[in-house]
């Protein structure tokens, strides 16, 4: 992540690789006051949910295939 250089690039950079473990990434673009949650699991597709003003999460999974499985 530390060659991210904007919101985009960090979620590209989180699915160019897969994950060995189901978890979620925070990442911010402090320069736009941008945010998204990405949420990914071993064999699932990365879901990336845009953060809103007063952005957080939980531990809780908001992707239905992910949410589905526990």
């Amino acid at each position: 992540m530390e060659r991210a250089r904007s919101l985009e690039d960090a979620v590209a950079i989180a699915r160019a690789d897969a994950p060995m473990v189901s978890h979620m990434l925070l990442v911010v673009d402090g320069d736009r006051g941008t945010g998204a949650v990405i949420e990914r699991a071993p064999g699932r597709a990365a879901f990336v949910r845009p953060l809103g003003a007063m952005g957080g999460f939980t531990n809780h999974y908001t992707a239905p295939a992910l949410a589905a499985s526990g």
